[in-house]
Formats: C-alpha cells, sequence, structure tokens
C-alpha cells in the first residue's frame, strides 16, 4: 500500500464525487466492472467491492482520518462508455502516494491497541485435529488464535511461481514491494485452499529496472516526449501509446518478451514524472552509471551498448524522425507525442510488469478459504491480493487493488472477530509433506 500511487478506487456517490458535481450510481460502477472484467472476475467479489466500496471510502476519509485531494477518471471509462455512463472514480489522496493511507491506517489501528510483530516471518499456519487453523507459526515462536486472516499481498517477487503460472511477468522485474513473495497463498495451499485465478496480474504495465529490487513502471500514454519501443531486432512493432495493458501484452508477444524503450535528453532532463515506482535520479544520472539505462552520443553507439544492429536501428530511429516531421506515423498510425529524437540517446530494457498479482485463495462472502471442494477451511481467512477472483479481464482504473485489500480487509476482520467456534486443543504444525 505504501509504495501504491494513494488511489482509492470507489464509485457509487461517493461525497467526494458528489463535491465535484460527477455523477455515479452503484448500478453504473457494477456494469462498468461488468463491462472490463469480460466475465472473468467473480460475481460475489465484484458486487461486494460494489456495496462497500463508496461506504468504505467514507469511513477511510471520516474515521480513518485519510485527507483525500480529488477524484480522477484513470480507467477504461470512456473506452466502455456503451456499458456505462463515464464517471471518475480514483480517489487521490493529499500525499499523491500510498503514504496518504498506510500513514492513518497504522496511526488508527495503533490507537485502537492493534499489536504490531515487526521482522517477523510467518513460514506454516497451525492446525489442530480436526484440521481447524488455530495459529501461525513465524521464525519467532508461534501465535495461536480463534481465528487467522491471511492478508500477505500476491506473488510478483517470486520468479518460480510466475515462471509457472504468468511467465510473462517472470522476464521484468515487479515494481511492488520485495516482500509479495506469495507467502499467504503457499501456506493456503498447504492446508488444501482452493486457488483462484493464479495467472492474473493487478495490472499489466510495463517496467524499466532501474536497480536491484526495484524497476520503473512508466505509463507512456502521459509522456511528454518522443520515445520509441524496439524489439530485439531493432523494429518498432506496434504503436506505443495505446493503453498500458495492451501495451504490456503486445510486449510479451515478441521474441524474448521485451524491447528496448528509445528516449532521448529531453525526457531524462525534463520529464521526470515519466518515470515512477520509485522516483529517478536527476536526469538519470544514477541509472546510467549502474548500467540500467544505456546512453550514448550517437545510434551506432547506442545500438552497439545494447546488441542492436546499428544499420537497422538507425533505419528505425531514421523513419521515425522522417514521419514526427511530417506529422504522421505511416508504420502504425501512433498519434501521440510524435517528434524527432535527438543525440544524446537513451536506452532502458522494458518487459511487462505489474504492482502485484491478483490471484490466490478462494474465499467466499464472509471471506472464508474454501478447499477444493468448495467447503470453508474453519479459521482461515483472506483478503486482498492473496486471494483471486476479484478483478476481470482489465484492470478498472487506479486505486482498485487498494480498493480490494480495504473492502475485504474490513469484511474479514469483522467476520473473524464475531466468530465463537470452540478452539479444539492438541494443535500441530502443519508442513509441507
Amino acid at each position: 500500500m505504501t509504495l501504491s500511487g494513494g488511489y482509492y478506487n470507489a464509485g457509487g456517490g461517493t461525497s467526494l464525487q458528489r463535491k465535484q458535481g460527477i455523477e455515479d450510481s452503484k448500478e453504473n460502477w457494477n456494469n462498468y466492472l461488468k463491462a472490463v472484467g469480460q466475465g472473468f472476475e467473480d460475481d460475489m467479489m465484484r458486487n461486494t467491492i460494489v456495496e462497500h466500496g463508496a461506504e468504505d471510502y467514507e469511513w477511510l476519509a471520516n474515521d480513518v482520518g485519510v485527507n483525500f485531494l480529488e477524484v480522477q477518471m484513470i480507467g477504461n471509462e470512456m473506452a466502455m462508455k456503451d456499458y456505462a455512463t463515464p464517471a471518475a472514480r480514483s480517489h487521490l489522496t493529499v500525499e499523491k502516494s500510498g503514504v496518504g493511507l498506510s500513514r492513518p491506517l497504522f496511526k488508527k489501528a495503533d490507537e485502537l491497541g492493534t499489536k504490531f510483530v515487526f521482522n517477523i516471518t510467518a513460514q506454516n499456519l497451525i492446525t489442530d485435529k480436526s484440521n481447524r487453523v488455530v495459529g501461525v507459526h513465524t521464525n519467532k515462536g508461534n501465535f495461536r488464535g480463534k481465528n487467522v486472516i491471511v492478508a500477505t499481498a500476491g506473488y510478483s517477487r517470486n520468479k518460480d511461481l510466475l515462471k509457472r503460472f504468468a511467465p510473462d511477468f517472470a522476464v521484468g522485474e515487479s515494481y511492488g514491494s520485495i516482500r509479495q513473495n506469495g507467502d499467504g497463498i503457499i501456506m493456503g495451499a498447504e492446508v488444501g485452499a482452493k486457488l483462484t485465478d493464479m495467472w492474473m496480474p493487478i495490472a499489466s504495465s510495463m517496467g524499466a529496472q532501474s536497480g536491484d529490487n526495484v524497476c520503473i513502471g512508466p505509463i507512456c500514454a502521459a509522456w511528454k516526449y518522443p520515445y520509441i519501443w524496439v524489439g530485439e531486432d531493432g523494429k518498432r512493432h506496434f504503436r506505443e501509446d495505446m493503453y498500458f495493458e495492451s501495451g504490456s501484452k503486445h510486449i510479451a508477444s515478441l521474441p524474448g518478451g521485451y524491447v528496448w524503450l528509445v528516449f532521448d535528453q529531453r525526457m531524462a532532463e525534463e520529464d521526470p514524472g515519466a518515470f515512477s515506482a520509485p522516483a529517478v535520479s536527476p536526469g538519470l544520472k544514477r541509472e546510467v552509471e549502474d548500467g540500467y539505462f544505456k546512453k550514448a552520443d550517437t545510434i551506432v553507439d547506442l545500438a552497439n551498448q545494447i546488441n542492436l544492429d546499428p544499420d537497422v536501428l538507425t533505419a528505425t530511429i531514421d523513419k521515425w524522425n522522417s514521419d514526427s516531421e511530417n506529422g504522421k506515423d505511416t508504420e502504425y498510425g501512433r498519434t501521440n507525442v510524435l517528434g524527432a529524437l535527438k543525440a544524446p540517446f537513451y536506452a532502458a530494457k522494458m518487459a511487462p510488469s505489474t504492482p502485484d498479482t491478483a490471484g490466490g485463495l478462494t474465499i467466499n462472502s464472509q471471506t472464508q478459504v474454501l478447499d477444493n471442494r468448495n467447503e470453508v477451511i474453519p479459521g482461515l481467512y483472506a483478503a486482498g491480493s492473496t486471494t483471486g477472483g476479484w478483478r476481470g479481464m482489465t484492470y478498472p482504473g487506479c486505486g482498485m487493488g487498494i480498493t480490494n485489500a480495504i473492502v475485504f480487509g474490513r469484511l474479514a476482520g469483522a467476520e473473524a472477530a464475531k466468530s465463537t467456534s470452540d478452539v479444539s486443543t492438541g494443535a500441530s504444525q502443519h508442513v509441507n509433506a
């Protein structure tokens, strides 16, 4: 959450939507989510988000103390206007970062007496003789309780799981937390949990690696200065200004599953907003020095640095520059950010990337985890990106991952707290067979 852009996605007529004169309803929001979901989302989870999303926004704003700045339209609302009336739903915090959400949530939980344990690694769930989950085994000992809620995010940093379930995202790096290793999903599976939509990313974007554990998530449609994408053959293959989820899928289809992002000094020095998660150094100096970004005074030198045919890359850039000067992309019909590329040139290897995955444990409307027979695993609840089924084919818009976590996290807490089932004795640690 802290690494997010600071958005919470909600429709149905929040107080901030009304303040900005935005007309919306739960029915309209549901129609939009159905349209972008294309039937891949779970009906129960979609309906639950619609039912509680606006209510939980008011809870964040009024009870938790999150300060929201404005509502923005950052999704596919216009593309889905035949199915739902377009409405802005991405509520941005004043801080314009995830800190605007995580800090007041932590403060509120602390005020309510929540016990926090830091620098701890959960290793296995603990079950009793009846296979009820009664605790968790960690590197700091066992923690027991009547119920356990798993909310450990997805697995976007686990290369083995990515190669198995979502290979498109195994080429590059995630721009989410380095702790998103799928631990909770694995622990749930060990006690028989059913897995849903393990192939699903939260959002299909593009990432250009800028460090050992982080990468940049470029949102190309917002860029102000010229750039192109070239494959390992040194050629362009499609228009680069498409919606980022479409761009990610196109890149994944190329040999090697990546492109070289080629741009020039103007973007490096004058448009730092082109790169995010995390912020880059001024003029990309650190990224170039560390070798993640390449810089050259000539196209030939740049081609040699990134192992492309100099003649092919020169022809590609010359063609792009000529088309840009004439105001028309004759190859792929791109209409945004036309302009000639000028020395010095930059290149960054860019591959499909995601802030996290959106597949995992299967839950019911009470957030109880289900097994492969769709029966409840007693004592086990889950919420957030540790679960699957909440996202459809296309990401609805900025902040929906946070909304999923808040809506089902609150429900999980309420359901687990009100459960009065007895916990049997004789609990044992569950381990891999």
